[in-house]
């Protein structure tokens, strides 16, 4: 079967593996699309701490059911799944606590478990989401991307019709506006370089964008909250300036949520306006099953996650498509592989 694999920094090539074979609690399932995340780029360019190499690369996919393990209940040959790419141990207290995100035991595809991008993978059942016909391949390899966006806007706890400014528009980033257009009917603002990208999103949700090369941040922020400030800023980019432009953008008693876990060197806060503001600053992590199953109801219900799936390609391109992202050609929102 193919799969795509990392052998070294920076290589990539697309290599003939054996047919992996279900544990009795696992499902063999056969990929239909799966996504590159920025996870991925920085396990290419051996910038994750949790690196490994060699290793198959990928972590967000959708596909159908091959033959379920011999201790699974409910699963079919042909049903259509979505596959959560957190491996929790379902015994440590954050499991206990209904936060798996937090698994203290946790296995990452791609990371610290061979990755996803295969023909054929096995994954524990429980890892597993059933995927309405209605839902595509492609859309239902966004789910995973989605739902980390979801979580992300949920710890920033938005109010309906309140004021969101997104850093970063990204993969991560675009479906975090998406959903607060969606979901909270927000009004919005989107700061990002890419102008294709920012384009795109003022098309789907009619957000503000601004471009830092060609306009201030922090000026079309405060003309549009009348100086206030927003009631939510995500920070969903690697750049310092975002964090420091969070801060200021932020009304008082605002909340900031940072998405990116990434940042170009040691990353600073302005604690003292933090503090004389009462700012709150949160993290987010990964998704919960709750958010999963949300967000497959988000999309089932029509939210377009799909229109940000900008670039398609055959596992065949794999080595010239990570070569490409790794030296920043720009113009991707997200980048889908499809195996079949």
């Amino acid at each position: 079967m193919r799969t795509i694999y990392l052998n070294d920094d920076y290589e990539v090539e697309l290599r003939d593996l054996p047919v992996p074979e279900p544990a009795p609690d696992e499902v063999l399932i056969r990929v239909r699309a799966g996504g590159i995340c920025g996870t991925d780029l920085s396990v290419y360019t051996n910038d994750h701490f949790l690196r490994t190499a060699p290793q198959i690369l990928g972590h967000e996919v959708s596909g159908e059911v091959v033959r379920p393990g011999s201790a699974t209940e409910g699963w079919k040959e042909g049903d259509r799944v979505f596959v959560s790419p957190v491996v929790f141990c379902g015994a440590c207290a954050a499991c206990e606590a209904g936060r798996a995100n937090q698994c203290e035991n946790v296995g990452l595809p791609g990371l610290n478990l061979p990755g996803l991008f295969s023909d054929l993978i096995s994954m524990p059942a429980k890892t597993l989401h059933r995927l309405p016909d209605s839902i595509g391949w492609r859309a239902g390899a966004m789910v995973e991307p989605t739902s980390v966006a979801f979580h992300g806007v949920r710890r920033g706890e938005p109010t309906k019709g309140g004021s969101v400014a997104v850093l970063g528009a990204g993969p991560i980033g675009a479906l975090a506006t998406l959903i607060c257009h969606h979901v909270h009917d927000s009004r919005l603002m989107v700061a990002d370089l890419k102008q294709s990208n920012l384009d795109l999103l003022a098309d789907l949700t009619g957000a503000t964008t601004v471009n830092p090369a060609s306009g201030s941040v922090i000026e079309t922020g405060k003309e549009l909250t009348d100086g206030r400030g927003f009631d939510l800023v995500l920070v969903a980019n690697h750049a310092q300036q975002s964090l420091t432009d969070a801060i200021e953008l932020t009304r008082s008693g605002g909340r900031v949520v940072a998405i990116a876990a990434a940042y170009d060197g040691e990353p600073r806060v302005n604690v003292p306006m933090l503090v004389w503001r009462e700012l709150e600053m949160r993290g987010t992590m990964a998704f919960t099953d709750e958010d999963i199953r949300t967000v497959i109801d988000l999309i089932e219900g029509g939210m377009p996650v799909e229109r940000l799936a900008t670039h398609l390609h055959e596992p065949e391109e794999a080595p010239a498509v990570f070569a490409a992202m790794a030296a920043g050609d720009g113009g991707h929102v997200k980048t889908l592989f499809e195996f079949a």
